[in-house]
């Protein structure tokens, strides 16, 4: 019996520290969003939001692994030569159509051909985006958590092991001005340079892809139906309900 409750608890503590370490070395979550089933994407409806960046201390260097990348991207998947799509602002700062690339991440000498070795196009690229770079900071560290599992949920700001932490960097988006039909999608990496022996320069090197939040810990935004849309919803609805009455009534006189 011994033997066993020892047994079990192993394989207890191996699995609590196979959640630990399944934990991603870079997510992203949106305070207040909900975790979408069926995009396995952490999304939300609100124009206005806080979208949150994390690098896991326990697995992400702030020496070795910077700078670091958020692509924010136009859905749905578009096709070159887009005329317009209103605009977003990002921390104060409004991009519109000109702002951005046609193309998939990461940018490479002006172009954002994709390769193997480049961010996956999972259903979103290739399409238009705005590719910021960005920084962690040091002194800036939150209690760890699988944004997964645990979408939406406000940070706790937390000091101690680089296992229990997370580095975090926060953007203020507002998407109110999009043109309808519109959406956002975000995508946070790291790259490195590949073959960088070949490459003189910046200009000449392949990046590709290091580190990446897995699509299922990336974050976007969704559609709500407009007020008037769902007044006429509604309408429709009672309309249906009436006509379907008055055939029953129809039938039972007869």
């Amino acid at each position: 019996m011994a033997k066993f409750i020892r047994l079990a608890t192993g394989f207890f503590l191996a699995g609590l520290s196979g959640l630990a370490y399944g934990i991603p070395a870079l997510q992203l979550n949106i305070e207040g969003g909900f975790y979408d089933t069926t995009d396995e994407t952490i999304v939300t409806a609100d124009d206005v939001f806080t979208l949150d960046a994390f690098a896991w201390a326990n697995k992400f260097s702030i020496d070795d692994d910077q700078p670091v990348y958020l692509a924010v991207a136009i859905t749905p998947k578009q096709e070159n030569n887009l005329p317009d799509i209103g605009s977003f602002v990002i921390d104060g700062t409004s991009y519109s159509i000109s702002d951005l690339i046609f193309g998939t991440p990461p940018i490479e000498n002006g172009e954002a051909i994709f390769d193997g070795g480049d961010l996956g196009q999972h259903g979103i690229f290739d399409t238009y985006f705005l590719e910021l770079e960005f920084f962690f900071d040091a002194a800036m560290t939150v209690a760890a958590f699988n944004t997964q599992d645990d979408a939406g949920k406000i940070p706790t700001p937390a000091t101690g092991d680089p296992k229990d932490l997370m580095y975090m960097a926060q953007f203020e988006i507002d998407t109110s001005g999009l043109l309808e039909g519109f959406e956002l999608h975000f995508d946070l990496y790291n790259t490195h340079v590949k073959n960088s022996k070949n490459c003189t320069s910046v200009d000449d090197c392949d990046f590709d892809i290091d580190d990446f939040a897995p699509f299922s810990h990336d974050a976007g935004t969704v559609s709500v139906p407009e007020p008037h849309n769902l007044a006429l919803l509604g309408m429709g609805l009672l309309i249906l309900g009436s006509v379907s009455l008055k055939r029953r009534s129809a039938y039972s006189v007869q």
